[in-house]
C-alpha cells in the first residue's frame, strides 16, 4: 500500500497526542501554493518528528487536501489544527514562514495561503453522515457556525459568506448540492422539520 511520511512539528504532535478523544486532525503547512496529489483518500500518513527526535511518532489515514486561509482552516477544525487558539496557530504560521525565508504580511495574515491535508488517527467512521472527501466533524463545525446547512432532501447548501468572509472556500463550494448519505432507517435520520429550521433561522445564506 502506498503511504506518505510527513515531517511533523513537535508542538503540533505534543498538542494533539494529549487529546486522544479527537477523531481527526488537520495536518497543514504555511504558504501552500500547490495541491497535494501524492495520496488518495484512505492511504496512510506517517508523522515523522524532526531532529533531535528523528522518529515516527504516529499515523493516520489521508482524507482530503485543500488550500485554505488560516481563518477558514480554524473555523473548520479549531484545535484539531494542533493549536489552542487561532492566534496561536497564526503565530506558528508566521514563525515557520520566517524560518523558511517567506515574508509575512501585515496583521498576521501571512497564512492566508495555508494548505491543509486532513488525516484521521484511526479508521473509525461516523455512520450515517458521509459527505465524500470532507469529514463529518468538519462539516458539523461549519453547520454550527452557520456556513453550511442540510436541506430537507438531505443535500448540502454552502453559504456564499465563506467566500466573502474568508477570501476562499472553493473546495467547500464544490460540496454545494452534494447528497448526504443518511441511515436507511427513518428513525435514525435527522428530522426534516429540524433541518428546515436550521436552514431558515440559523444558516447564513
Amino acid at each position: 500500500m502506498r503511504g506518505f511520511v510527513a515531517n511533523t512539528d513537535d508542538e503540533w504532535y505534543r498538542f494533539l497526542s494529549a487529546r486522544p478523544d479527537l477523531d481527526e486532525v488537520n495536518f497543514w503547512q504555511p504558504g501552500g501554493e500547490r495541491e497535494f496529489k501524492r495520496l488518495a483518500p484512505g492511504q496512510p500518513v506517517l508523522f515523522r518528528l524532526k531532529r533531535p527526535h528523528d522518529a515516527i511518532a504516529g499515523a493516520g489515514f489521508f482524507a482530503h487536501f485543500s488550500l485554505l486561509p488560516v481563518s477558514l482552516a480554524w473555523a473548520a477544525f479549531e484545535s484539531k489544527n494542533g493549536a489552542g487558539s487561532q492566534s496561536a496557530m497564526r503565530s506558528r504560521v508566521r514563525r515557520y514562514r520566517r524560518r523558511f525565508g517567506k515574508p509575512t504580511g501585515p496583521g498576521g495574515t501571512a497564512g492566508s495561503g495555508a494548505s491543509s491535508s486532513r488525516s484521521r488517527p484511526s479508521s473509525r467512521r461516523d455512520p450515517g453522515f458521509e459527505t465524500g472527501g470532507w469529514s463529518p466533524q468538519s462539516v458539523r463545525t461549519l453547520c454550527d457556525r452557520r456556513y453550511v446547512t442540510i436541506t430537507r432532501d438531505y443535500r448540502l447548501e454552502v453559504s456564499r459568506r465563506i467566500r466573502e468572509e474568508f477570501e476562499n472556500g472553493r473546495d467547500y463550494y464544490a460540496l454545494h448540492g452534494r447528497e448526504v448519505r443518511v441511515p436507511p432507517d427513518d428513525a435514525e435520520r435527522p428530522a426534516p422539520i429540524l433541518l428546515e429550521w436550521h436552514g431558515t433561522h440559523r444558516f447564513r445564506g
